[in-house]
C-alpha cells in the first residue's frame, strides 16, 4: 500500500471491517513491523534476560565486553540482549510488548525476563516506571545487582550537582522497594549529594 504509517493507528477497526466480511489480514498483504530497536543479542536460550539500557555509551561498552570476552554475565546475572532504550522510546504504548511478542518470539507470553538500568536521576526512575507502565504484560524490573554495585562504587566520591533543574518528582520509595533496599536513606544521600530533589 505504502502507507503503512496511516494505516497503521486504526487497523484495529480495518480488522473488525476485515473480520466480518470473512476476510484475513493477508487479504490487505498486511503484516505486524514492530518498533525496531538498538539490539545486541548474544545468546538464544528458551528463557531469554533482556537488559534494557537507558544509555547509548553503556549499551556500546556492555556490547563490547560481550563480545571481546564471549561472556554475558553482568553483575552476576546472564544477560542474552541488550536493549538500547533510546530515551522515551520504550515508553511508548506496547512497543517493548511488540519487540517481545515479534523478535522474541514471545508471542504465547514473556519470552523471559525484562531488567532495566539507567541513571539514578528523576528522570532514569520516572523513565523506569512510565515504560513498565506502557508495557502492561510485560515484567519489567530494575536491575538490582547492577544499581547496588553503582551505590557502592559512588561511595566517597565527590559529585556534581544534577543539571536538571525542573524540579520533577519521582517516585523514589517505590523504586528503591523494587531494589529490595527496606529504606531510603541510602538513595536519599546519594541524591542530596548529588543535588537532587526526590519524594519520599
Amino acid at each position: 500500500m505504502g502507507r503503512g504509517k496511516a494505516a497503521g493507528q486504526p487497523f484495529c477497526l480495518v480488522r473488525e471491517v476485515l473480520r466480518y466480511n470473512g476476510l484475513g489480514e493477508e487479504f490487505l498483504n498486511y503484516y505486524d513491523t514492530p518498533e525496531p530497536f538498538f539490539e545486541y543479542v548474544h545468546a538464544r536460550p528458551e528463557q531469554m534476560t533482556v537488559l534494557i539500557l537507558e544509555n547509548k555509551d553503556t549499551w556500546f561498552t556492555f556490547r563490547k565486553l560481550m563480545q571481546d570476552t564471549g561472556k554475558n554475565i553482568v553483575a552476576g546475572t546472564p544477560v542474552d540482549v541488550l536493549l538500547y532504550g533510546e530515551g522515551n522510546k520504550i515508553s511508548k504504548c506496547g512497543a517493548l510488548e511488540e519487540y517481545n511478542a515479534v523478535m522474541l518470539g514471545g508471542k504465547r507470553g514473556q519470552a523471559g525476563r525484562f531488567l532495566y538500568f539507567g541513571d539514578l536521576d528523576r528522570e532514569g526512575i520516572r523513565l523506569f516506571f512510565r515504560a513498565r507502565g506502557a508495557n502492561p504484560n510485560l515484567d519489567i524490573k530494575p536491575f538490582s545487582a547492577l544499581y547496588q554495585l553503582m551505590l557502592k562504587l559512588a561511595e566517597g566520591m565527590e559529585l556534581p550537582e544534577s543539571p536538571d533543574e525542573r524540579g520533577v518528582e519521582a517516585p523514589l520509595s517505590d523504586f528503591t522497594s523494587m531494589l529490595g533496599f527496606d529504606r531510603v536513606d541510602v538513595l536519599t544521600v546519594f541524591w542530596k549529594r548529588a543535588g537532587i530533589y526526590h519524594k519520599r
